[in-house]
């Protein structure tokens, strides 16, 4: 379980650890407010199991970081310069 005073210094998560954290730190609040009964009707059934499936599955890189090769990689991932056609997969 990631405490909250350390998610500032996080780099990455593992999949798992990561649909722990948008449950925990999005689905929660929308969930107390106003929007909270149009999310759990969402999120039963079929919708709610594709939601979870992209969560985990999802290949769109977290762009964390300030290093230069950080950056071109948020770039480069762009619309303008989308090298995901070319086949390039980050690692």
């Amino acid at each position: 379980m990631i405490q909250r005073a350390e998610q500032a210094n996080i780099v990455g998560l593992r999949s798992k650890d990561f649909v722990k954290w948008v449950e925990e730190n999005i689905d929660a609040p929308i969930k107390r407010g106003p929007g909270g009964a149009i999310l759990e009707t969402l999120k039963g059934g079929l919708v709610g199991e594709f939601f979870n499936w992209a969560k985990r599955n999802s290949t769109w890189p977290l762009h964390f970081g300030i290093m230069c090769c950080a950056i071109e990689m948020a770039a480069t991932s762009d619309p303008r310069y989308d090298v995901e056609r070319f086949g390039v997969i980050y690692r």
